[in-house]
């Protein structure tokens, strides 16, 4: 579904109020559906993700990825993860270094929750519904239920057929205001929040960090074993 909006298969980015259709489970930021496309003919440039572990405390993981290669830190301190994970980003990939020192682009990240931390329902979807009504209806609703203007709200939608032939539209649900914290928190270390998704969209994010299926597969089994592992052995705290 995504391939028609974007060009990225399974890609969750939200979108910001009455900016029109998304088809898929993606939600924008503000009106970055921008430059997915030349952002992923950028070869040469590392591509970022904080994944968030659900723990009482937040940890996290910081993943970087250039042409297949992959390295990850984990722990508590957001900025002290980005400090290590990019001085090894330096060391293993020198050209993209210089091009940094002499003239330095910004690195797209992207932040990865737990899909617990979306709100998500089901509605009916009317058969003459075109987008609009889609998208109105899927925002009115997601206020109704979670008790806030449509106006705060980051949405996506998703309408799929039933055995029987009726229609039904799969809503996800973020506050705007959580998305503009990370992007803000993000910005203040050299990172550019371009897409805000959930862990089970594995796909969507093996095309964002340029990896194969069963590379980012792997990277996220590593990474949700981080965290336990850590924790046994008294590195992390809770």
């Amino acid at each position: 579904m995504l391939r028609k909006a974007t060009g990225m298969a399974g890609i969750v980015v939200f979108s910001s109020p009455f900016e029109g259709f998304n088809e898929g489970f993606q939600f924008a930021l503000e009106s970055l559906a921008l430059s997915f496309m030349n952002l992923l003919h950028l070869p040469t440039m590392p591509r970022w993700a904080v994944y968030v572990h659900a723990t009482p405390s937040e940890q996290l993981s910081l993943v970087a990825a250039k042409d297949g290669q992959v390295m990850s830190q984990t722990g508590r301190n957001l900025p002290l993860l980005v400090r290590d994970v990019l001085q090894a980003s330096c060391l293993a990939w020198p050209r993209w270094a210089h091009r940094q020192a002499t003239k330095a682009q910004s690195m797209a990240a992207a932040w990865i929750v737990p899909d617990a931390q979306i709100f998500s329902f089901e509605c009916v979807c009317e058969p003459h519904w075109g987008p609009r009504d889609v998208a109105a209806e899927c925002r009115l609703e997601a206020s109704a239920r979670i008790h806030l203007p449509s106006a705060e709200l980051a949405l996506a939608y998703h309408v799929h057929r039933l055995s029987n032939g009726a229609l039904r539209v799969k809503v996800d649900v973020c506050q705007q205001s959580l998305m503009a914290e990370h992007k803000e928190r993000l910005k203040n270390l050299g990172l550019q929040l371009q897409v805000f998704t959930t862990l089970s969209q594995v796909t969507g994010m093996s095309s964002f960090l340029g990896l194969s299926l069963p590379v980012q597969q792997a990277l996220h089994e590593r990474i949700g074993l981080q965290v336990p592992t850590l924790l046994a052995q008294g590195e992390l705290t809770c």
